[in-house]
């Protein structure tokens, strides 16, 4: 295996770092005390042995672990514990702080870590957000103790994501590989880098037709994304380019100009950020030129009867498709543990992610992101038996005779998920990520983007879009009645 390997697999005697690791399970600002779990003990700290047990905690390389949702309260704390106001700045902009938000200008930021030189690095993990206590030390504890049995040590958890991944190296590149080789003197007949950097990395979040839909269901794809990676067969590896149209199977991505694309409801062709200037991306509707797209949806398209020409194509010349077999493995084995499953779930489906960041794995990404699209596609909008009115990522909310297929509770296929939309309901859709249904006597509301309140935000929403129809004004009619009077159904 040649010396340039960028990537190679951990020697078979490798052995993890023993980290000591503590979880933060409760932050009290009122009694000024945080509450921290080891694996042998948890203890309650007071006022000024706060900073205390962090300085200690620091000073034997500790990490912690804590729900985001606890953030705000001991960012309190450690500013009374004397941590300057300009430390909990962004990290962006000197401080230390780091959250995720995404690029649609809307989402709530979401807290990542806070890496303090005075301070053990806490990194802050959303699926604890919803235990309490003892139940939050025990999700990472057990999940830990998973990783370290496959030699993956405690750190930050997009690291460990990707540590997950590389302990399965040995099943499908014994002797490590670079992943791709971008165009250079030595290889004109690979694409750039910038090529592949306007390409789409985002699920489909579409909702074309805002209204009301009587009967409308929430459909959601199991392990979207995992599925996808371990069973959708090759990756683009090493690419070069060719002077024909791909084939099906052949992986890569193909510059076009776009001359027509059919009245559909659903464009088939996607387009990346920046294509239109200012646009975060979307899907093509009118002639668009010097448009660059993953082949599998160039060939889609043109099933669909979008007319285009393609300019240059490139495709993959790696056969191999087990990348993720075994990591898909190993990600199930997880999900199968007494305590730490949730934990597993949000940490394996991160991967993807950390590929997306990292230039020598942008095909892979893009390839991933292209798969699930595609599926979602073909199983569900563009099936006229499914009737779909909305779209966000691996959900559809679909008002036909037939649900999309195939359908089931196993990995990549399709099943109700009443908890987070209708069942064969009154529904409103309200835009991209948005929507209200009626369910159990009530109204219940959806707009995953959004950081104010879902009920307010949708109400105004929808009071933007149908001020002027009559069965929107029925209903706010009917919800301004006492509870008891409504007729329930």
């Amino acid at each position: 295996m040649s010396a340039r390997n960028r990537y190679r697999p951990n020697p078979p005697d490798h052995r993890p770092e023993q980290y000591p690791v503590g979880v933060i399970t409760e932050v009290s600002p009122d009694w000024h005390s945080v509450t921290i779990a080891t694996p042998h003990e948890s203890r309650t700290w007071h006022g000024r042995d706060v900073r205390v047990a962090l300085d200690w905690c620091r000073k034997y390389e500790t990490i912690l672990y804590a729900p985001g949702s606890e953030w705000p309260k001991l960012r309190a704390i450690l500013s009374a514990a004397g941590l300057p106001e300009s430390a909990f700045a962004r990290k962006q902009n000197g401080g230390y702080y780091i959250e995720r938000q995404k690029d649609d200008g809307r989402s709530k930021a979401e807290p990542v870590a806070f890496e303090h030189p005075e301070l053990p690095p806490l990194y802050f993990c959303k699926p604890l957000n919803s235990l309490h206590g003892g139940s939050r030390a025990a999700e990472v504890f057990d999940l830990l103790n998973f990783a370290r049995s496959h030699g993956v040590a405690p750190d930050a958890p997009h690291r460990m994501a990707f540590e997950l991944w590389k302990a399965t190296w040995p099943t499908f590149k014994p002797g490590g590989f670079t992943p791709w080789y971008c165009q250079d003197a030595q290889y004109p007949n690979r694409p750039t880098v910038e090529a592949y950097r306007t390409l789409p990395l985002f699920g489909r979040d579409e909702a074309p037709r805002p209204g009301r839909y009587e009967h409308g269901t929430f459909y959601d794809k199991v392990a979207a994304y995992p599925s996808v990676m371990a069973h959708g067969g090759p990756f683009p590896w090493q690419l070069c380019k060719i002077d024909r149209l791909p084939e099906r199977g052949e992986v890569g991505i193909s510059r076009v100009t776009v001359h027509r694309v059919p009245d559909l409801l659903w464009s088939p062709l996607p387009y990346g950020r920046n294509v239109i200037a200012g646009s975060r991306g979307g899907w093509t509707h009118e002639p668009t030129a010097d448009l660059w797209v993953p082949n599998r949806e160039l060939l889609m398209a043109l099933e669909y009867g979008v007319e285009q020409d393609a300019h240059e194509v490139y495709v993959g010349q790696y056969p191999e498709p087990r990348m993720f077999g075994a990591w898909f493995d190993l990600y199930q084995e997880a999900k199968r543990l007494p305590f730490g499953s949730s934990l597993a779930k949000w940490l394996f489906t991160r991967l993807w992610g950390q590929l997306s960041k990292n230039d020598d794995f942008l095909p892979i990404a893009v390839e991933i992101t292209a798969r699930l699209r595609e599926q979602v596609y073909r199983e569900a909008l563009g099936n006229p038996e499914v009737g779909a009115v909305y779209v966000e990522v691996d959900g559809v909310i679909a008002t036909g005779q037939a649900p999309p297929q195939p359908y089931g509770s196993g990995p990549g296929e399709w099943r109700m998920k009443p908890d987070d939309g209708p069942d064969h309901s009154d529904t409103w859709i309200l835009g991209e990520s948005t929507y209200a249904y009626w369910r159990d006597g009530r109204w219940r509301y959806h707009a995953e983007r959004e950081q104010s309140d879902w009920h307010a935000h949708c109400e105004r929403r929808g009071d933007e879009l149908f001020a002027n129809d009559l069965a929107w004004q029925e209903r706010k009619r009917q919800m301004a009645v006492p509870r008891e009077s409504v007729p329930v159904g």
